[in-house]
């Protein structure tokens, strides 16, 4: 309870995509988990991962069909139309990672 006092902001909105280079997030930092949640529901929250929900979707077409697909994705698209589904479970991954990262 007393790490939410000291003013140390943990959680950042950051990270990398698959490739080990291409990063992600605008690096704002939280004290919280829910902050962090609640800024990836913002519009510019939604900005700043839609290169790792544009990453998930290549990915599972790559999965369904063998070979990347030839398709647009759904980068043109806003990113209030991606999958719900993947989106909660993208942000639940985010944070898992973050918290198991600062507990170490």
């Amino acid at each position: 309870h007393e790490e939410l006092h000291s003013g140390e902001k943990k959680y950042q909105c950051r990270g990398s995509l698959a490739d080990g280079i291409t990063i992600w997030g605008c690096g704002k930092r939280f004290a919280r988990t829910d902050a962090l949640r609640r800024h990836f529901q913002t519009e510019s929250g939604k900005n700043c991962i839609k290169p790792l929900m544009d990453e998930i979707e290549n990915e599972k077409k790559v999965s369904t069909t063998g070979a990347p697909s030839k398709e647009p994705t759904n980068a043109s698209l806003p990113v209030h139309y991606l999958d719900i589904s993947d989106y909660n479970n993208l942000l639940d991954q985010i944070l898992s990672v973050q918290s198991k990262a600062t507990v170490n």
